[in-house]
């Protein structure tokens, strides 16, 4: 299934500043505006291929403002069909793709965290029609959900569903709780069940649930970026430990790194183990970060910072070109899609971006 994806601290905030700019009527001078918000590399099409999905709310105008899913299905390596839209709610922020209801095709998880509503979202695809998807349905959480994951955790053939949720607010800082919702055999989810990963004045801008070490389990790795100075960036990894009787946790800094709005977690040098992609223009300028994992341990470190002459705020990975090896994709301003090659002669590293579309 290969591991899926999915603003800084000061993101949503900015985010809100820019709806306002819109006008108290229905002709501000910045709509129409998209606001997005994630992008996936994924296969919804089951055709073999990588297609890309992003998600973005498009601001019409100050009382006119509608979630949009946007598939782009990949024809041809590197060839991709005029993108699909549909609706999806008001405000859809993080999104996660897999198969949920066993009939190959992935569906999409989305979380509610911009909208003040309590849970997450599940849009089954429709079976009928490639890259489309049925009306949603709800997930029960005990909180807005900041980021979602889906992934098969206890190794029994079906997928749960990963959430970090926000569980109470003081002022700007919130205080979350990680979660898992396990699948059972009639295809309905569990009760809510927190894993060891409280957290405060972080949230996450990304949550995976992809095997980090390399033996054969589903892991969590999760970025999660600061609310304020007073905390710091890190990637924190939950290790399932042998037999399912735990977790191991390991923190990664990432104090350093400029570019931090978003990231992935995909092996992107192919030496079979999962390594990081930060992109983002908050602290400090607009710029990529490859981060490696050297000795299968769940940490990572700064390899490279790469300059990137583009405003970018969230990132995906796959294979975009059909030559075997990880691709970058990048979101930017205006929903744009941008496709970094990863070079065949020097592993790791990628071309400039390319615009898709």
């Amino acid at each position: 299934m290969g591991m899926k994806r999915r603003m800084g601290a000061l993101a949503a905030p900015a985010a809100a500043l820019l709806l306002a700019s819109c006008g108290g009527g229905d002709t501000g001078w910045l709509c129409p505006l998209w606001v997005p918000s994630d992008v996936l590399a994924v296969d919804i099409d089951g055709d073999g291929r990588t297609d890309v999905v992003t998600v973005a709310q498009l601001a019409s105008s100050a009382s006119q403002r509608e979630g949009r899913i946007v598939v782009r299905r990949q024809t041809a390596p590197g060839a991709f069909a005029a993108p699909q839209t549909c609706l999806a709610g008001k405000f859809p922020w993080k999104a996660a793709a897999e198969d949920m209801d066993g009939d190959g095709a992935p569906d999409l998880v989305l979380d509610s965290h911009l909208t003040g509503e309590t849970g997450a979202t599940l849009l089954l695809q429709d079976g009928a029609r490639p890259g489309t998807f049925q009306p949603p349905s709800p997930i029960a959480l005990p909180g807005d959900a900041s980021a979602v994951a889906v992934g098969d955790l206890d190794g029994d053939g079906r997928e749960d569903v990963l959430a970090r949720v926000v569980l109470s607010r003081t002022g700007s800082i919130s205080t979350t709780a990680l979660g898992v919702l396990r699948q059972r055999p009639d295809g309905a989810l569990s009760p809510w069940e927190e894993l060891p990963s409280a957290q405060s004045g972080v949230l996450s801008r990304l949550l995976a649930a992809t095997d980090v070490n390399g033996d054969g389990t589903r892991d969590v790795a999760e970025f999660l970026a600061p609310q304020s100075t007073d905390y710091r960036a890190r990637i924190t990894t939950l290790a399932q430990t042998p037999g399912g009787g735990g977790f191991a946790r390991v923190d990664s800094s990432l104090a350093d790194v400029r570019g931090i709005d978003d990231a992935v977690a995909a092996d992107l040098d192919g030496d079979g183990r999962a390594d990081f992609a930060t992109v983002g223009f908050y602290p400090g300028g607009t710029s990529l970060n490859i981060l490696q994992q050297q000795d299968g341990t769940g940490e990572f470190r700064l390899l490279r910072t790469v300059p990137m002459p583009i405003s970018d705020s969230r990132v995906a990975a796959g294979d975009l070109d059909a030559d075997g090896l990880c691709d970058l994709v990048v979101l930017g301003s205006d929903n744009r899609v941008f496709v970094m090659g990863q070079s065949t002669s020097a592993p790791g590293t990628f071309t400039e971006p390319r615009f898709l579309d």
